[in-house]
């Protein structure tokens, strides 16, 4: 038989499982889209993060925590070389990792690392949501100071 902590983290899962699986449903009925219903989509991570919190120990967060954290410096080193405003747009238009480090006077295995993009997405199309969000006339951009 199972302890009552296992039990209640059972039931937590279960929850967690019910809330993606309507989504999912509703997804797949066409009555949501979350790309255009942001409260379903912040709702669906929401559940990620109730998922990671639910079955993480304390001492796991530093292995979530640090894969971020050196993500938002790459990009933010990135915009201080202005490596997005360095990426041409365009139907078709494409960059090499190589070319675009040259181009802006960067590391081209850090440029490589921040997962931006420099050719088409397939999904996605180009230029690609993190693209615009840190174009210079983005609100995006908005946290960084002004020299």
């Amino acid at each position: 038989m199972a302890s009552s902590a296992a039990a209640a983290l059972a039931d937590k899962l279960d929850a967690l499982v019910e809330r993606l699986g309507k989504v999912a449903q509703d997804v797949r009925a066409g009555t949501v889209s979350l790309e255009t219903d942001t409260a379903r989509r912040m709702g669906v991570a929401q559940v990620g993060t109730e998922l990671i919190n639910t079955v993480t120990l304390p001492e796991d967060q530093i292995h979530l925590f640090l894969p971020q954290l050196v993500h938002l410096t790459a990009v933010r080193v990135f915009i201080e070389w202005n490596g997005f405003d360095a990426i041409p747009q365009g139907d078709g238009a494409t960059i090499s990792y190589a070319d675009l480090a040259a181009k802006i006077g960067g590391d081209q295995s850090l440029i490589s690392t921040t997962l931006v993009p420099v050719e088409p997405h397939p999904n996605y199309g180009f230029p690609t949501n993190m693209f615009i969000l840190f174009q210079p006339a983005s609100p995006g951009r908005s946290w960084q100071t002004t020299r």
